[in-house]
């Protein structure tokens, strides 16, 4: 296979999986993000490393994320003005989540999410660089993915074919779904809503009522009593 780095220095993403596709080579049949930073961007050219330096003040660091690369793509198309200051704000928000962390709320809708992909084919990034590619069979409330018709890229090695494979939830870095996927329908949250404090409401108001009641009828007995 050419050297990526040359052969696709002036190409767009868009031609450069083209080429990839028709070419069908095992080290790019499934590519990784960082794969795509180096031949889309020569990330480590030191004329790039150079001018990260001179605007920012530290030497470009590629990223191992999808949404990065979406993001650097969009860059692209703006004015060295608008794409800087696209960048910093970028670059801000990801230290803030670094920082806070991600909530219970937004694990929620990530592990609702990726309970509705059962007989979806995608890829799923690990965070040791594996890339898995099969059908989702089930995910569990922990996240643990479940995959069926499976192949499977180990970093540095050739891919392997299997049958079925469990992923655990904690090892996955990102899972990369398929154009066709109807994202509209499939982000509506449709979760039961709890309708506990309605329920509690109206009990707290019958026991009022009885217990009115209750009161009358013992007055009553206690007067005919005397």
């Amino acid at each position: 296979m050419t050297d990526p780095t040359t052969a696709h220095e002036d190409k767009d993403a868009t031609a450069f999986f083209e080429e990839v596709e028709k070419e069908k080579k095992s080290d790019y049949e499934t590519c990784s993000a960082s794969q795509a930073f180096d031949a889309v961007f020569q990330c480590y050219t030191l004329g790039s490393q150079a001018i990260n330096y001179y605007r920012y003040g530290t030497k470009k660091d590629c990223s191992g994320k999808w949404d990065d690369f979406k993001f650097c793509l969009k860059t692209k198309t703006k004015s060295s003005e608008v794409a800087d200051a696209m960048i910093k704000e970028h670059q801000a928000a990801k230290e803030s989540l670094k920082k806070r962390g991600r909530n219970s709320e937004e694990v929620w809708e990530a592990r609702q999410f990726l309970m509705k992909l059962n007989n979806e084919t995608v890829s799923v990034e690990m965070k040791n660089g594996t890339v898995v590619h099969g059908t989702i069979t089930g995910v569990d409330m922990s996240m643990n993915t479940h995959l069926k018709t499976v192949k499977m890229t180990v970093k540095n090695r050739d891919p392997v074919s299997l049958d079925t494979l469990s992923i655990r939830g904690n090892t996955i870095r990102c899972v990369i779904l398929p154009d066709s996927l109807p994202l509209d329908t499939l982000l509506i949250d449709d979760s039961p809503k709890s309708k506990k404090k309605h329920d509690d409401d109206g009990a707290g108001r019958g026991r009022g009522r009885g217990m009115s009641r209750g009161r009358g009828g013992r007055g009553g007995r206690g007067r005919g009593g005397r």
